[in-house]
């Protein structure tokens, strides 16, 4: 998968968490959030794509929905 962002994808993996990802701060350089789509839906379907502002928020969301699921994590442009 080829990212947008040119040159910069860290993937979220619920089993593999890397300590220094958290959500991001103003401060410390771009906004990014967590890209997950789902394959099996067609796109436009609600379902087809989630995006989470930060870890934490798609922790929760795998957890409950999907725990072999990833995301991309994507710089948010202004």
């Amino acid at each position: 998968m080829q990212a947008l962002n040119r040159g910069h994808v860290r993937e979220f993996n619920p089993k593999q968490k890397e300590p220094h990802w958290g959500p991001a701060q103003a401060s410390e350089g771009p906004m990014t959030v967590f890209v997950y789509v789902n394959t099996a839906k067609q796109v436009g379907d609600a379902d087809h794509v989630k995006v989470f502002a930060n870890v934490d928020a798609a922790e929760k969301w795998f957890e409950e929905n999907d725990p072999e699921g990833v995301a991309f994590e994507y710089e948010v442009l202004e």
